[in-house]
């Protein structure tokens, strides 16, 4: 029996679904392509399990205790039939992943989710870069940093320094959204803060990607826009003068916080 992972993508126009990091428009264009990519002769071995929904930044984890037959996806004549992913008594669950065995259905999903973003070449590269948990992220708060002066200097604003205490408090936001697996914005304090989402090692260059996104477009502010640029534009700002990062990992990519104030602590 294969158990193959999936997500479903929320967009304005309506639902994609995604597989390997590909997307596809149709539950039908999913399934021939997983049944030519793993050759599997009988459709009806094959199961899909929905892992979740993205949508945009945000994702959110579905944790159903079933998966559905690939065969009814191929032709909607068939009944669609279903099992259950977890056995009543624990312990005569067993799942394998490549040739790794796992006790928790959990705990597979997630390594068999790492090993389909490993083995994309682009995805390796960029995760060696950004992969940095032991060191607590510290070249990348580096980068981070030294980007941000970068761009405060063009438009003739002082730099920010790097504050200790900032960077605990923002690393705590970073793994409670990790945890949650969810941008959650936090409490109205003494600071300002800036919460993203990153797929893989993409978080490395945020600060690029929120700036050239403010600058080119800072006049036309849409309503759709006005709500994350808000923030950035206040880090932007010459009344800051400290800044804290906040970095953390899960199965899906990075969770980042950045937390900045006015005040000398």
């Amino acid at each position: 029996m294969y158990l193959i992972p999936y997500w479903i993508i929320l967009t304005e126009k309506g639902s994609l679904f995604e597989y390997n990091d590909d997307v596809y428009t149709s539950m039908f264009e999913m399934s021939t392509k997983i049944l030519l990519e793993k050759k599997i002769r009988n459709p009806g071995d094959a199961y899909l399990y929905n892992v979740g929904f993205k949508k945009g930044y945000q994702i959110t984890k579905t944790y159903v205790k079933t998966c559905e037959c690939l065969t009814s996806f191929l032709n909607p004549n068939i009944k669609s039939t279903s099992c259950d992913i977890k056995h009543r008594n624990p312990q005569r669950n067993l799942y394998r992943c490549k040739k790794e065995f796992f006790r928790s259905f959990d705990a597979a999903l997630d390594y068999a989710l790492h090993i389909i973003a490993i083995l994309n070449l682009i995805h390796l590269i960029v995760d060696h870069l950004f992969h940095q948990e032991i060191s607590g992220f510290a070249h990348t708060k580096n980068h981070y940093l030294k980007e941000l002066n970068q761009y405060r200097q063009i438009l003739g604003k002082p730099p920010l320094t790097m504050n200790a205490k900032l960077n605990v408090m923002a690393k705590t936001c970073a793994e409670k959204l990790a945890y949650r697996n969810k941008l959650i914005a936090g409490m109205k304090g003494d600071y300002d803060e800036v919460i993203a989402f990153a797929k893989h090692g993409y978080g490395f260059y945020l600060i690029r990607i929120l700036f050239d996104d403010y600058f080119f477009t800072k006049h036309n502010f849409k309503s759709k826009s006005i709500k994350y640029k808000t923030s950035f534009k206040r880090l932007l700002s010459c009344k800051q003068r400290i800044v804290g990062f906040g970095l953390s990992r899960n199965g899906y990519g990075t969770f980042i916080c950045i937390k900045f104030t006015s005040d000398f602590w």
